[in-house]
């Protein structure tokens, strides 16, 4: 995958300004990296928040069901997926099959 040079010089300049407000000017080199790579994972697992909400922006709202029945989007719920960068926690859609029981609208069916 190619990046544009331009935004990763950008984030390179953002990570370098972060780390030398918060480090002394005495660190060695092994200290300012291991604050770089802390800092990387950090907005990389930020990024991968960013890029599972956005993906899932493109769901539909209704789909079929495997009980022939029409599935509709029901808000959002908080998940978690533990990837290189640690634990990242992210919005999800919530899929449902409702029907009507007595006078109340139930979930048949609940998924996401």
């Amino acid at each position: 995958m190619e990046f544009n040079i331009n935004r990763v010089r950008q984030i390179a300049e953002i990570m370098a300004k972060e780390v030398c407000e918060k480090i002394s000017s005495d660190l060695e080199i092994e200290q300012i990296e291991m604050s770089l790579r802390e800092l990387a994972k950090a907005a990389a697992g930020v990024g991968l928040q960013k890029v599972i909400e956005a993906q899932a922006g493109a769901y539909p709202e209704e789909v079929t069901c495997a009980c022939g029945e029409t599935a509709q989007a029901d808000g959002k719920r908080q998940a978690v997926v533990w990837s290189v960068f640690g634990k990242v926690g992210y919005r999800r859609g919530i899929m449902g099959v409702r029907t009507v029981i007595g006078d109340n609208l139930r979930w048949i069916k609940d998924w996401g």
